[in-house]
């Protein structure tokens, strides 16, 4: 599981988990990204004003 977060050093953790697949003969990656529900609020404030996002999160 590689943890990606839009910064500039998810290239270097792609490249280097596609490095450690190939090597352990891995079958599977997984990346995530972790945003914290205030960024995701203030980028779409009026998209999601009718929305319950914990609800929508925890279902998630």
């Amino acid at each position: 599981m590689v943890a990606l977060d839009l910064s500039a050093i998810d290239s270097t953790l792609i490249e280097y988990a596609s490095f450690i697949a190939k090597t352990l003969k891995v079958k599977k990656v997984y990346f995530i990204h972790n945003i914290k529900k205030y960024e995701i609020l203030e980028l779409f404030e009026e998209q999601l004003k009718n929305l319950n996002l914990d609800e929508i999160i925890e279902e998630n």
